[in-house]
């Protein structure tokens, strides 16, 4: 097992200390044996996520060998939108990175929910100040997604480190993430709401959370085949919009704005307090 004590990671059901003892994370609170596969550890219980979640997992599982180049070179063409790029970079934007600072470790912790095969990765690697020591987590519920990314992976000037985990029971300390991002599947979840606390919970306080997906910009002139692509993309969502109402009740700075055609950008300053 290749994998180091970092009080940040904790255990997702009581979020106790984890351990590395033999091949596997164990919990010295819950005394539960939390699994390692190769470098990546898998802390999540099956038994426990939503069912609708686990048809995610297995749709992802089967759709990461071309799930990045569907995102993109097909899905902007659809959008008739900016580059796949320009859009990403966007997404960076708004976290803010050059406030970024780092924690009591002397690391600056930046928390990816969903990050699939890791297209964002390399962007954020290249809008990170200077002089500032990142360690880039990124967690997913779908092995297949997380074998992309760690394929991907070395990227220059960023130390990455994979979590396989489902987002409504993150496992990682209270107060610790100086980021948090999340691109694409909120709308997905069996309880959004939930993962939203939860990516609140593990964000140091004022720290900003960037979450992007699905929503129909109703300002610009939609044609026919625009509205047929966004209802096949959005099919398994009821309400496809930003979830502004869903955020924690004292969330700080909250932004949303159309950040294409067919994608909310919903930006907030984690609580000072949590709910």
């Amino acid at each position: 097992m290749n994998w180091t004590h970092d009080p940040v990671v904790v255990c997702p059901t009581c979020h106790g200390d984890l351990l590395p003892q033999d091949a596997h994370l164990h919990c010295v609170v819950c005394d539960h044996d939390w699994s390692v596969r190769g470098r990546t550890p898998l802390l999540f219980q099956a038994k426990r996520v939503g069912r609708r979640d686990r048809v995610m997992r297995r749709m992802y599982d089967v759709l990461s060998p071309v799930h990045d180049p569907i995102t993109e070179h097909v899905l902007p063409h659809l959008q008739g939108d900016a580059p796949d790029a320009v859009l990403r970079r966007r997404m960076v934007e708004a976290l803010d990175l050059d406030s970024l600072t780092v924690g009591d470790d002397g690391v600056a912790h930046i928390l990816e929910v969903g990050v699939g095969g890791g297209a964002l990765i390399p962007y954020i690697a290249e809008a990170l100040p200077a002089g500032v020591p990142v360690c880039y987590w990124g967690l997913d519920l779908s092995s297949g997604m997380l074998r992309k990314c760690r394929a991907r992976l070395p990227i220059d000037g960023v130390n990455v480190r994979l979590v396989q985990a489902d987002a409504a029971a993150l496992p990682f300390a209270e107060n610790s993430m100086a980021r948090v991002i999340h691109v694409g599947a909120l709308g997905t979840f069996a309880d959004p709401e939930h993962a939203l606390f939860e990516m609140s919970r593990v964000a140091r306080p004022g720290s900003r959370v960037v979450v992007v997906d699905e929503e129909l910009d109703t300002a610009r002139s939609n044609r026919l085949r625009h509205r047929i692509a966004f209802k096949l993309l959005t099919f398994n969502q009821s309400t496809p919009q930003a979830p502004i109402e869903l955020l924690p009740y004292n969330a700080e700075n909250v932004h949303s704005a159309n950040l294409s055609r067919f994608f909310y950008l919903l930006s907030f300053d984690a609580p000072r307090g949590h709910a």
